[in-house]
């Protein structure tokens, strides 16, 4: 036991000094091999706990980091996100804009309703009326073609001359010969022998021979005795100049009143006068063929004529809007039973009508049609119904009036507003009362359809870019909130709210239908648009705010990491430097207390040479 040995005083004192020696030579190793002065709660209860302290907290922050770098990440992909979705609402405003250069589409409205009861014409007619005994029937007849000197010798202008032969000729071998035997015959006696001749041959009955006076010279008329015989005349078997054959009698200038001289006029609307003169000049009138030959053949311009055989005359004028106007003498006028004056166009269908037509265009004011005739303005005529459509076209915008094709009452409309008819007098032109809708028919423009699919491909990328801009699981701009911890006990923090960017949630929506043909709706769609870029503008810059808060918070976390570290370090890191130089000389001061302890035990050998 080390207490049975006595060591003296200055190989003891020798010794402690290389046990000490030797204790901080082996605390100086374990310093320098630790890099720490205090490697345990023995060394530096203080300092110990206190760099543990703050290396376990830099520690937290170190580990918060990450989630801060996370969080910095999360924020610059919904940042980029909405910088590329404003590069799509950029294109999509350019393709808006574009639609509202092209043409609109058009919508273009139909609306008929017709009638089913046919609109007869207006017609304007004149018929004459003739008084029993007036004239005769036209029958066949010759007269000389020029006049008798009846002084007792039908030769004296050289007619006849004394021996000629006169033939009248029926036809069928049935004829008559008269032989002027004299030369002092007057034309008296020409038409006698005439008579005799016919009277002999039994055909007294077919032919008449008479002399017509006038002005001092005469002529010799054969007249046939029934309208249904027609007669030659020759003279020695030849045509004679002495007599002119004609085609119809003159019997209207030999009737009681003689018309010779006077004139009948019709003038049918704004067309030139026809005027009639009886007479037996060329170009006059003087028989019922005559008369139907200058009217039906000729007839007053813009009417159609009829003569019967009774010589009623009929004058019907072709335009439903002409008048006719009757005029001439007296003499002709009451032979042909016609008063003189304007006789206008006439309807006996709509002058039968009584009651309102009404047309009314929306909520407009209703456009009345007054039938009847027992006031001024009330519609008689169907010229006047078509001057009141006329007049009330001009004052409706996109509706049409009128008597169609097929003489129905026609209601067309190009209007978007509903037609209402009514009125009691509907009924009479076959129209229904009722409100009637147009029919819309759309015509789309192909530009502005192609632009509205490229606008909504827009929105639909917009929705998916939005979707895409997720960072570790978390998407800013779908919706997920952000939270961002920065410092170890949760007590420092900030809380990022997402937002919905995708074309919904920037209230961007989906043209459908027709909607890009109508300026309305793409200035409406531009305004949405206009919307969305603010609120991604507006967004941008609160996520650069929360963005630089949070680096700024990463960056002080940072610094204070490094803080708290070099502040555990300096409470525990050993010096080195100073280490090694207290190793050096503690290694020293172990030799120089090895040779003192040597020293010290050669004394005590000294004693050992004693002996």
């Amino acid at each position: 036991m080390a207490s049975d040995i006595t060591l003296s005083k200055g190989v003891r004192s020798n010794l402690l000094s290389l046990q000490s020696t030797a204790e901080l030579l082996n605390r100086t190793q374990e310093r320098l091999s630790t890099g720490k002065k205090v490697n345990s709660a023995l060394d530096n209860p203080i300092n110990f706990f206190t760099s543990a302290g703050l290396s376990s907290r830099a520690n937290d922050l170190s580990r918060l980091l990450d989630s801060v770098g996370n969080a910095v990440q999360t924020i610059a992909a919904a940042d980029k996100g909405i910088s590329s979705i404003t590069k799509l609402i950029e294109s999509a405003q350019a393709t808006a804009r574009q639609a509202l250069t092209a043409s609109e589409g058009t919508t273009t409205y139909a609306l008929t309703q017709t009638g089913n009861v046919a609109v007869t014409d207006d017609t304007a007619a004149v018929t004459g009326s003739t008084t029993a005994g007036n004239y005769s029937a036209d029958v066949a007849q010759v007269r000389t073609s020029s006049v008798f000197s009846d002084n007792t010798d039908v030769t004296a202008a050289g007619e006849l001359v004394a021996g000629d032969t006169i033939t009248i000729d029926f036809g069928n071998g049935n004829t008559i010969t008269t032989l002027a035997v004299a030369a002092s015959d007057s034309v008296s006696d020409v038409a006698t022998l005439i008579n005799n001749a016919s009277n002999a041959a039994g055909f007294g009955d077919l032919v008449t021979a008479a002399v017509e006076v006038g002005g001092g010279a005469d002529q010799l008329v054969l007249t046939a005795n029934d309208a249904a015989h027609t007669f030659t005349v020759s003279v020695n078997g030849t045509g004679s100049a002495t007599f002119g054959q004609t085609t119809a009698a003159v019997n209207l200038l030999t009737q009681t009143p003689a018309l010779d001289g006077s004139t009948l006029t019709v003038t049918v609307g704004t067309n030139a006068t026809k005027t009639i003169t009886f007479g037996n000049d060329v170009g006059e009138v003087g028989s019922l063929a005559q008369l139907e030959a200058s009217l039906e053949t000729a007839d007053p311009a813009g009417s159609t004529t009829t003569v019967a055989a009774d010589g009623s005359v009929q004058i019907t004028a072709n335009s439903n809007a002409d008048s006719i106007v009757i005029g001439g003498t007296s003499t002709s006028l009451s032979t042909f039973g016609l008063a003189q004056g304007t006789t206008g166009p006439t309807n006996s269908q709509i002058a039968g009508f009584t009651g309102q037509l009404t047309i009314q265009v929306g909520s407009g004011a209703a456009q009345t049609i007054e039938f009847g005739n027992s006031a001024t303005g009330e519609i008689t005529t169907r010229a006047a119904l078509e001057a009141r459509l006329t007049a009330i076209n001009s004052s409706l915008d996109d509706v049409t009036l009128s008597v169609n094709g097929s003489d129905f009452l026609n209601v067309a409309s190009t209007s978007s507003s509903n037609i209402t008819i009514g009125g009691s007098a509907a009924a009479s032109f076959g129209l229904s009362t009722n409100t009637f809708s147009p029919t819309a028919t759309f015509t789309a423009n192909a530009t502005r359809t192609s632009l509205q699919t490229d606008y909504n491909n827009l929105l639909s990328q917009i929705s998916t870019l939005a979707s895409d801009a997720s960072y570790n699981g978390v998407n800013l701009l779908d919706g997920d909130d952000l939270s961002v911890i920065f410092n170890e006990d949760g007590s420092s923090s900030l809380s990022i709210q997402g937002v919905d960017f995708s074309s919904t949630g920037l209230g961007l929506t989906a043209v459908s239908g027709s909607g890009f043909q109508d300026n309305a709706n793409v200035n409406a769609s531009l305004a949405q648009l206009g919307d969305a870029t603010a609120s991604l503008r507006t967004q941008a810059s609160r996520f650069g705010s929360n963005l630089s808060i949070v680096q700024t918070r990463q960056d002080f976390t940072k610094n204070l990491i490094s803080v708290l570290q070099t502040g555990a370090d300096n409470l525990v890191l050993a010096d080195t430097n100073e280490e090694g130089a207290n190793m050096l000389a503690l290694q020293t001061r172990q030799q120089l207390s090895s040779v003192a302890l040597s020293l010290a035990s050669q004394a005590d050998q000294n004693v050992l040479r004693l002996f």
